[in-house]
């Protein structure tokens, strides 16, 4: 992965993270607790930077800066491209699914906050026929290509435990089933990325990736999501995030058929 850096990768020299609140105290504190524990976590597949300063009058968390990073969505591209080897990206991504499965067998907060019950994310549900398992646990809440990097260790980096405001909204201790964030990652491999990289899609090298990510999520938790809960929820999240970014139903429906009909990415895990 190292020498791929050197090979045209947009390398991230520094990335500050700074988060702001307009909102009640609660998600401030909540945000503080959730960015410590997530820091502190005994594990060792990931990176969560250290919470560097805060001020609840002026209401902004400071997060330690990461260096020599890469955004997850560029080393995705890449793949596309033919730019990055298979055995290389199957690595990568298996590693993204590793983490977030430590995430959720890790973190323990003290508040829950169940996402079910959140009132924008029940609203998506309502009339839908989407089912959840019972495997549960904190989320991330928006475990998407904008919050994981990769470092020149190789290493995993990920920012931003918050509500994404397209399927929840003001929740911080988030607690529901597993599905949703591996849903929202999901919903990325599909093809998030800027129109002029659509045309490299490749409905075998999502697949690739996708089996990659599960499997490394598995590999940690012991035990496997079902497959039409995953699916559904995938679809839903990727209508959802897609007329949120576009507001228009028009071009969501031609996005989708360019990346289901013309480029016939398939839901297969």
């Amino acid at each position: 992965m190292v020498r791929h850096f050197k090979r045209g990768y947009v390398v991230i020299k520094e990335r500050s993270s700074f988060k702001y609140f307009s909102k009640s105290d609660g998600s401030f504190n909540d945000l503080m607790s959730k960015s410590i524990a997530f820091h502190d976590l005994k594990q060792s597949t990931f990176i969560f930077p250290r919470v560097k300063d805060s001020n609840p009058e002026e209401r902004y968390i400071e997060y330690e800066t990461l260096t020599n990073i890469v955004n997850i969505r560029e080393v995705y591209i890449r793949f596309m491209k033919g730019d990055l080897s298979e055995c290389e990206a199957k690595k990568i991504f298996s590693d993204v699914g590793k983490a977030l499965a430590d995430m959720h067998k890790l973190l323990k907060l003290k508040n829950k906050d169940l996402i079910l019950k959140n009132e924008k994310f029940s609203s998506l549900l309502k009339g839908k026929e989407i089912s959840f398992g019972k495997n549960c646990a904190f989320l991330h809440t928006d475990y998407g290509f904008s919050n994981i990097f990769i470092n020149l260790d190789q290493k995993i980096c990920i920012i931003d435990p918050y509500a994404n405001n397209y399927t929840s909204s003001n929740i911080v201790n988030a607690w529901g089933p597993v599905e949703i964030d591996i849903a929202t990652f999901l919903m990325c491999l599909e093809g998030l990325i800027p129109f002029k990289y659509l045309l490299y899609l490749s409905g075998k090298k999502i697949d690739i990736l996708k089996k990659a990510f599960l499997a490394g999520y598995y590999s940690i938790v012991g035990y496997e999501q079902d497959r039409e809960h995953l699916k559904k929820a995938t679809m839903l999240f990727l209508d959802v995030y897609l007329y949120h970014r576009y507001k228009s139903r028009v071009l969501v429906m031609a996005i989708k058929v360019y990346i289901f009909v013309i480029k016939k990415v398939k839901f297969s895990s």
